[in-house]
């Protein structure tokens, strides 16, 4: 995933956890805070909102991004 705009929000969980997912973007948790993402570009996709990104995919609230790749996420991610 390549993150184009995001800004940093309050939150806590482990890193790499989905805390919300909206209209207001993704907030994923970090190793301090929380990371709020309103525009990305997946592995071979279009640089677009994270509201459509969301239109398209189903991510649950709790999904670790981390868990199934993690070589690719720091334990500080």
């Amino acid at each position: 995933i390549k993150v184009w705009q995001a800004q940093i929000h309050a939150g806590t969980g482990k890193p790499g956890t989905l805390l919300a997912a909206g209209s207001d973007g993704m907030v994923i948790a970090c190793g301090q805070d929380a990371l709020s993402i309103t525009e990305l570009q997946m592995a071979g996709g279009k640089r677009q909102s994270a509201t459509q990104l969301l239109a398209g995919h189903a991510f649950n609230v709790g999904l670790n991004f981390c868990e199934n790749t993690p070589s690719n996420c720091p334990s500080s991610f």
